[in-house]
């Protein structure tokens, strides 16, 4: 029983040691304070100015706050705590100090800010069409700035999961404009979206007769050759089209001797 009561009173001496060394390292965080008065500071500067005074090291982690920032420092023996909080005040940003390094970083979610992020974002079903309401199939969907992407079925029928209410859609087909869609809570349902044909995209559609038919330049087999017409009525008349046409067609050869 004595033996007992001796290790309970070891343990409660040594928490009370661990928990006194504790509050001790964090005073001793919060003790170092700062001295500086100037107007537009730049963060730059005021972070050397803090290592010189107080030995701690401030890092920026994935933020977009820069040190060329200005701030105007008022610090009369002011704890160290205070001037990061005033730092940070304006920028909504967070920060931890803790083995004489001060990190300032962007403020993590709580969970609730994560629940309800969680159920704003929606499944958005849509169709995409041309102009006359026919469906396209094959259309991309993107969401802007993001990675989610799909592609319209056969009837120009679309789903994209997990969009939030604001995003923006960027929906595209060869041939037509691209158009961008903001989502909101009364279209995520149903997104009708229509695109225009883009008529400079079209490309010209050169087509050939080869005497029985006429094709496509690039489903002819055969090689083609445009004559311009103007030249050949402003030559000397002559009754042999060959002749017309000696000159002007690349690698036609006319022989002009007569029959014997």
């Amino acid at each position: 029983m004595n033996m007992y009561k001796k290790l309970t009173l070891i343990m409660k001496f040594t928490t009370l040691i661990l928990i006194a060394s504790m509050m001790q390292v964090s005073a001793a965080g919060f003790a170092q304070k700062l001295t500086l008065k100037q107007k537009g500071i730049t963060l730059g500067k005021l972070v050397v100015e803090i290592r010189k005074q107080t030995g701690y090291d401030v890092f920026f982690e994935n933020t977009d706050l820069k040190s060329s920032a200005r701030i105007n420092a008022d610090f009369n023996n002011t704890p160290l705590e205070q001037v990061i909080a005033k730092i940070v005040a304006p920028t909504g940003l967070s920060y931890t100090i803790s083995d004489k390094t001060v990190i300032i970083k962007a403020k993590e979610k709580g969970f609730f800010e994560s629940v309800i992020n969680l159920f704003a974002a929606a499944e958005v079903t849509g169709k995409v069409l041309d102009s006359l309401g026919n469906p396209l199939p094959g259309a991309s969907i993107k969401v802007k700035g993001g990675n989610a992407s799909a592609y319209s079925n056969g009837k120009g029928e679309f789903k994209l999961p997990n969009v939030q209410s604001g995003a923006v859609l960027v929906i595209s087909y060869i041939g037509y404009l691209t158009r961008e869609v903001t989502i909101t809570d009364g279209n995520a349902d149903n997104l009708q979206v229509r695109l225009m044909t883009d008529v400079s995209s079209l490309a010209e559609v050169a087509v050939v007769s080869n005497g029985y038919q006429s094709l496509p330049r690039e489903r002819s087999a055969g090689s083609f050759t445009q004559v311009n017409m103007d030249v050949v009525a402003n030559r000397s008349i002559s009754m042999n089209v060959l002749q017309s046409l000696d000159g002007l067609v690349p690698g036609l050869v006319v022989n002009n001797a007569p029959n014997k």
